[in-house]
């Protein structure tokens, strides 16, 4: 079993994350669907073991036709953690493979509709929707809610960027370099209460170990 942390990123914001990742999903799917549809109009034979046998047995080599993919999750990253790309390739391709033999299971009479439905919800889960998606793995790692005395979280923001609000709102205090600034006529009271509501910050709802991905490697 090998377990790679999902890398730190210096995100702009959580809408850019969202962006980067909506993307990885689009590359993942789009070369999903021609992969399927190419192998399922292949003609087949009873005498030779095709790459349509492999695909409704739930053991096709995804790994390989879906590398291309790999350089929208680098992307996603900023080009940092390419061994955790890599891992996440394998897991994404594994479940593939999981869902492909569910749905061969369930029915009598395959239809490429619904079995390329059955993999596009399985690439959502993995990308963008599940609790320990690719987003929410990133989300974990690298972006903190702040919450106000209420505890509703009012704030999602980057973790590297709360030194800087810290440093941006004591600087706003000096006599000299935040005497011209609108904070400089905020009571100090005031600023420590904001202060103290920036670092009352959470990370997302995951277990630790959830910001990792975990796969089985054969040795």
């Amino acid at each position: 079993m090998i377990c790679v942390r999902a890398p730190r990123v210096r995100y702009a914001s959580a809408q850019e994350l969202v962006r980067l990742c909506a993307g990885v999903l689009d590359a993942y799917a789009e070369q999903v669907d021609t992969v399927v549809r190419d192998i399922w109009n292949e003609q087949h034979t009873t005498t030779k073991w095709s790459e349509y046998d492999r695909l409704i047995l739930g053991i096709f080599c995804f790994d390989d036709v879906l590398l291309s993919t790999m350089d929208k999750t680098r992307e996603s990253t900023k080009n940092r953690g390419a061994i955790y790309a890599c891992t996440l390739h394998r897991e994404i391709c594994m479940r593939l493979n999981e869902a492909i033999r569910e749905y061969m299971h369930s029915t009598a009479v395959p239809v490429r509709a619904h079995l390329l439905t059955a993999l596009q919800r399985v690439l959502a889960d993995a990308v963008l929707m599940g609790r320990t998606s690719h987003m929410m793995r990133l989300l974990a790692q690298n972006f903190c809610r702040c919450r106000d005395a209420s505890g509703d979280p009012w704030l999602v923001c980057p973790k590297h960027k709360l030194p800087a609000y810290t440093l941006a709102l004591c600087m706003s205090q000096h006599r000299r370099l935040g005497v011209q600034g609108e904070l400089h006529a905020v009571p100090g009271d005031v600023l420590r209460v904001i202060v103290s509501l920036l670092f009352a910050t959470t990370s997302w709802d995951l277990h630790p170990m959830d910001s990792q991905v975990e796969v089985s490697v054969p040795v």
